[in-house]
């Protein structure tokens, strides 16, 4: 589905970039990456359901909120104006290796760099309150926003929102992934539709 999209619109998906682990296909997310609009679509090995997508850029890409801009060539998506937007959440997760602090909503995230200078305001774990501006009257400005499954939300923890963020379900008698068992030498069976596909049956059957 994601190819069809990107084939039939290649004025705007001039530039796209695919990559998978070549050893082991099954390891690791097969990714479509769109550098020239700043963002990529990471898929599930095997399923090859979409599992997350990820704004690496946000400048490149305006992103929108109802009616309300969040990032893109003419707008900042500063802490301050994401909390204005959305509102006040729980306390977001400092990540003291990489200096980023994560700010967590409903299916959605934003990561933002935090200057070495004021990292002492994160001396009391890694949840903590980020404040609206430092000292110097800066505030943080997003680099990367984060979009999946919000039952993903429970389980994500420090850097691990790209382990972590899982397909969403797929609704009740989908055949999609259907339990297909096989009887050497004689057939397959698809256990949702009941079909049987005998060995050397012809395409049409």
């Amino acid at each position: 589905d994601a190819f069809a999209q990107i084939e039939h619109q290649p004025n705007i998906y001039d530039v796209v970039h695919v990559k998978y682990f070549d050893e082991e296909p099954l390891k690791l997310d097969f990714v479509i990456s769109f550098p020239d609009h700043g963002f990529h679509l990471r898929f599930d090995p095997w399923s090859q359901r979409l599992r997350l997508i990820e704004i690496f850029d946000v400048k490149r890409l305006q992103l929108r909120y109802a009616t309300s801009l969040i990032g893109g060539p003419s707008t900042l998506a500063t802490f301050v104006s994401v909390y204005a937007l959305f509102g006040p959440t729980f306390p977001g997760i400092y990540d003291k290796e990489r200096g980023m602090y994560t700010l967590f909503y409903p299916g959605l995230s934003f990561a933002f760099p935090i200057p070495s200078q004021y990292t002492n305001f994160f001396n009391n774990g890694e949840v903590a309150d980020l404040p609206l501006e430092f000292p110097d009257g800066t505030t943080p400005v997003t680099c990367r926003v984060s979009i999946y499954d919000s039952s993903t939300d429970s389980k994500v923890g420090v850097g691990s929102l790209m382990d972590k963020a899982v397909i969403p379900a797929l609704p009740a008698g989908s055949l999609y992934m259907e339990e297909v068992h096989a009887k050497l030498g004689e057939e397959l069976w698809l256990t949702t539709g009941g079909q049987h596909i005998p060995f050397g049956a012809s395409p049409q059957v």
